[in-house]
């Protein structure tokens, strides 16, 4: 069995000194979060936003009443497949244009902008056809119902940033 070895009070051992005065360091109070109040149309968008997903505006452009809605994924998909032959050509912005027009509206004064015909009708399928429709419409309108849709989408942009929930 191995011996231990215990020091007494005489052996050479010194034992750090406690400090003789402490550092008091000021206590930092917390600082106080900033409160961002909402109006109450913008308590409505974002509410609408976080639980629906959606959020749909109606404008005037040149003259009719268009209802835009923000698009969804899906819609995100479809347009990246009807833009890619355009892909690095000239027809590119009109193309992607066009195809954000076609996902975004709901409305053309009041009516829709297709109807499907019947349930089976697949969400690629009737975004084709309101592609279409889109299509055989005029550039200064499909520019100005564009143009519209991105002020809907920097809206939202803008309240969460005000909200601390999207960075930049």
């Amino acid at each position: 069995m191995e011996e231990l070895e215990f020091f007494d009070e005489t052996d050479n051992f010194d034992l750090p000194k406690p400090p003789t005065k402490v550092e008091e360091k000021p206590v930092k109070e917390p600082e106080k979060e900033e409160r961002t109040e909402l109006t109450d149309e913008e308590r409505d968008l974002f509410r609408d936003l976080l639980t629906i997903g959606k959020i749909s505006k109606t404008f005037d452009v040149l003259g009719h009443q268009v209802t835009l809605q923000t698009i969804t994924v899906r819609d995100e998909l479809n347009v990246g497949i009807a833009t890619k032959e355009h892909f690095n050509t000239s027809s590119f912005a009109r193309s992607y244009q066009s195809a954000i027009v076609a996902a975004s509206v709901v409305t053309i004064n009041g009516n829709p902008l297709y109807v499907p015909l019947s349930a089976d009708e697949s969400p690629s399928y009737i975004f084709n056809r309101k592609l279409e429709k889109v299509q055989g419409m005029y550039p200064i309108v499909v520019s100005a119902i564009y143009d519209k849709y991105a002020e809907v989408e920097k809206e939202f942009a803008d309240l969460a940033k005000k909200l601390g929930k999207l960075d930049g």
